[in-house]
């Protein structure tokens, strides 16, 4: 039909079906990344909240600490990047 879209998946969860096989993804959670986030930019940034997701990535508010600023911080899904190298 033309003009529909196909049912999303819930945002916790991808599904990618290919020719022989269905695999699903599961997202890490928004508070799970946070954490992972802040810890590996201690000290450059300060992670304030989360933004917007979308299909490739999460997108945060974050302080920049050397220029004291806010900045928005896009981080790619963790399969994702391991995906594309």
């Amino acid at each position: 039909m033309r003009g529909t879209r196909p049912a999303a998946a819930p945002p916790s969860r991808i599904i990618a079906t290919g020719p022989t096989s269905e695999v699903s993804l599961q997202r890490p959670s928004v508070t799970d990344l946070q954490s992972r986030l802040s810890a590996a930019l201690t000290g450059q940034y300060i992670i304030d909240r989360e933004v917007g997701a979308g299909g490739m990535a999460t997108v945060f508010l974050a302080r920049d600490l050397k220029h004291d600023r806010q900045v928005a911080l896009k981080v790619l899904r963790p399969d994702l990047a391991a995906a594309l190298g």
